[in-house]
């Protein structure tokens, strides 16, 4: 089963979103709530995905895709109560979901694979160009 990391500042949602994965048959590596307690957990884990938190604290979620290169690089889940345009200029990830987010959605949207790169690239594009 996939091993999924999480990183958000709200503990509540971590937790919550942790424990619905497991539930589901995912493995959860760790949870975290700093970007550098994300980086930590995935150099030590490798999971094959990261749910990351738009904003994690003073810290943007962006900075760990810039920070884990190669191989070690898990797919990645941005979750934010932002705007999504905002989110689609400015982020490196495969997927983008704006919260509120139902456990059921989340667990379908996590599998690596489940969206389409390009399409993701074509709208990051025209969003840039609006």
């Amino acid at each position: 089963m996939l091993k999924i990391l999480i990183a958000d500042d709200s503990e509540m949602l971590g937790d919550l979103f942790a424990e619905y994965l497991e539930s589901v048959g995912f493995t959860v590596t760790g949870t975290a709530r700093t970007l550098g307690e994300a980086l930590t957990a995935a150099e030590r884990t490798k999971p094959d995905a990261a749910v990351l938190d738009y904003c994690l604290g003073s810290d943007l979620g962006t900075e760990f895709v810039t920070r884990i290169v190669g191989d070690r690089r898990p797919a990645v889940l941005y979750l934010s109560g932002k705007p999504l345009e905002h989110i689609l200029t400015q982020a490196d990830g495969e997927a983008f979901v704006q919260k509120p987010i139902s456990l059921s959605d989340l667990a379908l949207r996590v599998r690596p694979g489940t969206h389409d790169a390009r399409a993701m690239r074509r709208i990051r594009t025209m969003a840039a160009a609006a």
